[in-house]
């Protein structure tokens, strides 16, 4: 390790040869900056940031101990050594209560001993370095502790096992105040839960929640106080105390807050949330309460794909639709479609098309799950369509309660299902897989995987079987469904690279282009008949 270091004397031949000295023993220590008195080594030192600070004592505007005095408090982990042509054991006394590492008689100027007293700054340094590293990871643990232990009282809590009491007693060793004042309950989820675990590893996730937890405490501080603490995989849970003020008062707050918390996540992690918050409430016996409150929010972000704010002071009355026989037509156009035609293209259009009137009626989740159910289930028992080999049926109250994932799976269900009637099982599974996995990066191995085959071989069975090599094949249905999304005018080029698996708007819009012959924004129009 190369340390750098700063010179600062007002004699030209004292520097001269300090400078000589460093340019022999450069690969040690590098020299930036020299300076000739103690008020331009301190401005040198500013914007260096050397690691080490030779010195002489005696110099013109700010001496040597001045200069390291000033110097300790904005370079607190440099090491300084100072340079003197007088034994005075007042100035040794002087530089010993600086925190100096050495002082050394400059007439004459023994280098073998600058050398050494270097050497020994380095190793000062490095042990200082160590010690800080090894705070930082104490601290780590420490905080990753905190926010476990928060995360299990939370949890007892909410749950009944821990009373609002007890809880308020052990508040403080989790850096929580006991005494709420008046509080509302936030739940941050991600908008889409199923591409967040397909995107990152499990170490990553781990990354971004603890980052997510950080933003979410900064963003409460900036309208009270508060604290946060992952509650589940996909959910943290958030207290602030807001000062006293009127409920439109708090209502506008709250409603910003909500949206900063959504920003700040979105700009600093690329990550898409949804937020929801409670009505204030008084004292822990109340957090349970406020918490089913945002847990039942959430439910309404269900046909929802961008991050939304919602607030229990709002009515959402209307919100979902309980009359099924709206979706009835559409879903019983789909299944003849599905049962009397064999042309992908015609049922895909089916597909988009019902897709964009279920999002308008907005059936109740549940009795939509069940509705979907049903309608697979019918299409699974025509044989004509689904062979024994064809695809298992989706446990759509296994996936994440969200519309856009439900309808990827009955899609994804349709296409292998009519997939199965000809070609090799092992294509079939791959294509099935690209159907549901068409937000995440899809690679050749990965694929290849998927059929059991090594990559050379995959490629070569997959053109033979489709007639399309696979990279072809996977950017058309990106694009297919990029259409469909475009179709419906409400996402822009960013949310559609999102959703398709994309990281470049530049890279979707001249794809776009290849296999549709317009730009994007140009097909929308048309789409839209503008």
């Amino acid at each position: 390790m190369t340390l750098r270091c700063l010179i600062a004397d007002d004699e030209d031949l004292i520097l001269e040869r300090l400078e000589h000295f460093f340019d022999k023993h450069r690969e040690e220590f590098q020299l930036v900056g020299k300076a000739y008195s103690g008020q331009e080594g301190i401005e040198i030192a500013l914007r260096e940031r050397p690691d080490i600070v030779v010195t002489d004592i005696v110099m013109p505007e700010l001496n040597g101990i001045e200069m390291v005095e000033r110097l300790r408090r904005e370079l607190p982990s440099a090491e300084f050594i100072l340079l003197t042509a007088h034994s005075d054991f007042e100035y040794a006394k002087q530089a010993i209560r600086n925190g100096v590492q050495d002082y050394i008689i400059k007439v004459p100027l023994s280098e073998e001993a600058l050398l050494q007293a270097l050497r020994r700054a380095r190793e000062a340094l490095i042990s200082s370095r160590r010690k800080e590293e090894e705070f930082l990871k104490i601290n780590q643990y420490r905080l990753h502790n905190l926010y476990r232990m928060r995360r299990q009282m939370l949890t007892e809590l909410l749950q009944g096992n821990l009373s609002a009491d007890r809880f308020a007693a052990l508040a403080e060793g989790v850096n929580i105040a006991p005494d709420l004042g008046v509080c509302c309950c936030l739940a941050v989820e991600w908008a889409d839960a199923t591409k967040f675990r397909g995107d990152y590893n499990a170490q990553d996730q781990g990354t971004i929640r603890y980052g997510s937890i950080n933003i979410l405490e900064e963003t409460i501080g900036s309208a009270g106080t508060g604290f946060a603490c992952e509650i589940s995989g996909h959910r943290i849970l958030g207290v602030v105390s807001l000062p006293r003020e009127s409920a439109g008062q708090q209502f506008s707050r709250l409603q910003t807050l909500g949206s900063r918390i959504i920003h700040n996540i979105r700009l600093y992690l690329k990550q898409d949330v949804h937020v929801a918050v409670s009505r204030p409430f008084t004292a822990w016996s109340g957090l349970s309460r406020a918490y089913n409150q945002v847990s039942r929010l959430l439910e309404y972000a269900y046909y929802h794909m961008t991050g939304e704010v919602w607030l229990e002071q709002q009515a959402y009355a209307g919100c979902f639709t309980d009359n099924q026989s709206l979706i009835a037509p559409h879903m019983q156009e789909l299944l003849s479609v599905c049962r009397t035609e064999y042309s992908a293209s015609q049922v895909a259009l089916v597909l988009d098309s019902v897709r964009r009137e279920l999002l308008k009626i907005r059936l109740e989740p549940r009795l939509l799950g069940t509705a979907l159910t049903d309608f697979m289930r019918q299409l699974h028992e025509h044989r004509k369509l689904f062979r024994e080999d064809g695809p298992d049926l989706p446990n759509l109250a296994a996936l994440e309660p969200k519309f856009h994932v439900h309808w990827e799976a009955v899609a994804a269900f349709i296409q292998a299902g009519m997939t199965a009637i000809s070609g090799r099982t092992e294509i079939v599974r791959v294509r099935h897989y690209i159907e549901a996995h068409i937000a995440h990066r899809l690679s050749l191995e990965e694929l290849a995987g998927i059929a059991n085959m090594n990559a050379s071989y995959f490629s070569s069975v997959f053109k033979k079987e489709m007639n399309e090599p696979v990279t072809d094949y996977v950017n058309r249905r990106k694009m297919e469904r990029a259409a469909a999304y475009l179709r419906e005018g409400n996402y822009s080029n960013g949310e559609i690279c999102a959703l398709i698996g994309l990281n470049s708007e530049k890279y979707f819009c001249t794809l776009f282009k290849n296999f549709f012959g317009v730009t994007p924004q140009k097909y929308r129009r048309e789409c839209l008949g503008r």
